[in-house]
């Protein structure tokens, strides 16, 4: 009600969820304009009329005129006068005070917030820090209330992650605690990294990307803007990443051509062979022979191979070296 807004109090249920009241303007007011100029003043009354005699002598005889002067006319108005100047600022008013009262709880000088922490990411399936696409993902994190005010006591906020790379189902959002009042530790919230190119020839796929966490009341679908600023990079790669392989420049027609690789588990289990996750390791060979032939002219020629290196097994967050010639 007005009445209650222009006190800066409100009374409300414990199914509180939100409110919002402006607060007193705490600047100094600005000085009125000055005043309009004032107008000209009236002119001046103009002289009285009066009479007055002249007598002369004229062959021994008095002779006697009368006369009358009429009187002067009032003068014109005079110009307008300046404006007045502003006057100075009002003082700083006091500070209003902004209390929230909740039934049967108690009152309150600001509004609850929440904030998230995030501890780790951590693959459901146990690969550590290994984020390829498709897997599965743990965001374990933890929730702040800055404020004295409890968070809704049966309405129940939703905590949930998304992104580019993020797919969380809503079944997947973690309930926050109600009533909240400082920090808790929250269920860890479970997405899944998006789809990506299969795995191919060329350079690895690194893409850095963010999660972004929300908190909602979901009766109202309001968010916190004060969660919503969190947001955590992770990198999207597979959880195997293969070397360049190493290899003299040339060799003579008819030698061998040896080669390495190198092979890395970036993830923290075991992958390949015996370990329960089959690693297949392929490599493409293109061969390109010059030499001249009797008479002397160029001849050249080029030749392909795939060579498969049987399995074996990477040690977590290990690697190992193929050998191979050719």
């Amino acid at each position: 009600p007005p009445s209650l807004c222009d006190r800066g109090v409100y009374s409300v249920l414990p199914s509180f969820t939100f409110c919002s009241l402006p607060l007193a303007n705490r600047n100094r007011g600005d000085g009125g304009g000055g005043g309009q100029a004032g107008a000209g003043g009236p002119g001046g009354r103009g002289g009285s009329s009066y009479s007055y005699s002249t007598t002369h002598r004229r062959n021994g005889k008095s002779h006697t005129h009368w006369h009358r002067n009429p009187g002067g006319c009032d003068g014109s108005e005079g110009q307008s006068g300046r404006g007045g100047t502003s006057g100075p600022s009002g003082n700083r008013g006091p500070d209003g005070e902004f209390v929230v009262k909740i039934a049967n709880v108690g009152e309150f000088h600001d509004l609850y917030d929440v904030s998230i922490s995030v501890e780790r990411l951590q693959s459901a399936a146990g690969w550590g820090r290994a984020t390829e696409p498709h897997a599965v993902m743990r965001c374990y994190a933890s929730a702040t209330n800055p404020s004295l005010m409890p968070t809704p006591l049966t309405q129940p906020l939703v905590y949930d992650v998304h992104g580019e790379w993020v797919q969380c189902a809503p079944e997947h959002g973690v309930t926050l605690p109600l009533g909240l009042v400082g920090s808790a530790t929250l269920e860890p919230v479970q997405f899944q990294v998006a789809p990506g190119s299969p795995p191919y020839v060329g350079a690895p796929l690194v893409e850095r990307t963010l999660l972004h966490h929300r908190v909602t009341a979901p009766r109202i679908q309001k968010t916190f803007a004060c969660a919503a600023k969190t947001a955590t990079e992770f990198v999207v790669q597979y959880p195997v990443e293969m070397s360049s392989a190493a290899h003299a420049l040339t060799v003579s027609r008819g030698d061998e051509a040896p080669f390495a690789i190198r092979v890395h588990n970036l993830s923290s289990k075991p992958i390949g062979g015996s370990a329960g996750r089959a690693l297949s390791v392929s490599i493409h060979c293109a061969f390109q022979a010059a030499w001249q032939s009797g008479d002397g002219a160029a001849l050249s020629d080029v030749q392909s191979a795939i060579i498969c290196p049987s399995d074996v097994v990477l040690r977590g967050d290990g690697s190992c070296e193929y050998h191979a010639k050719r």
